[in-house]
């Protein structure tokens, strides 16, 4: 069962709102209305964090699987925190572990932790070593979340909102 923050619509509200601070923790979905989910097997045998990006596999043939993103894998969506439905691992329970049903968000509204300061309207960019996403220029250590836009205001370590495939991104943000 994914989890949805029992006060949805009023974050979905705040977030919208410049100088809203994102509540909630990694990978939870705030707002569900424009929202779309794939579930797919976790190859990789870390697991794959809630709220961290999701990505195809490298083999084409395992197409009911996904992976942590890497540098040059497709991007597939993010994975989504999710309360039940599955044994967790209790050295990383904050992931799904490898083998399990992953629910990853396509499209839709999620929060995550910033890297740095961030701006609503912002595009997002995910740090393979940290994990945290920020809007800084993408490289070969941060990577550009295709149609991901920042929904609030955050300073590093901090959650934030952010919006995947739902509204246009900002430009010059």
């Amino acid at each position: 069962m994914l989890h949805i923050s029992p006060n949805a619509q009023v974050m979905a509200m705040l977030a919208r709102l410049p100088d809203a601070k994102a509540v909630g923790r990694t990978g939870e979905v705030f707002d569900v209305e424009l929202a779309n989910f794939v579930t797919k097997s976790v190859e990789t045998p870390s697991g794959l964090p809630f709220g961290q990006p999701a990505a195809r596999p490298a083999d084409p043939a395992k197409d009911r699987c996904c992976r942590l993103m890497v540098p040059g894998a497709r991007f597939l969506g993010l994975a989504a925190l999710e309360d039940g439905g599955f044994a967790r691992d209790p050295n990383n329970p904050n992931a799904f572990p490898q083998f399990i049903p992953a629910a990853i968000m396509t499209k839709g509204y999620m929060t995550v932790i910033a890297g740095g300061p961030v701006t609503a309207g912002q595009p997002v960019v995910w740090n393979v070593e940290t994990g945290q996403y920020s809007s800084v220029q993408p490289d070969d250590d941060n990577l550009a979340i295709p149609g991901a836009v920042f929904e609030s205001h955050a300073s590093k370590g901090e959650t934030v909102a952010l919006s995947l495939g739902c509204r246009p991104q900002e430009v010059g943000a």
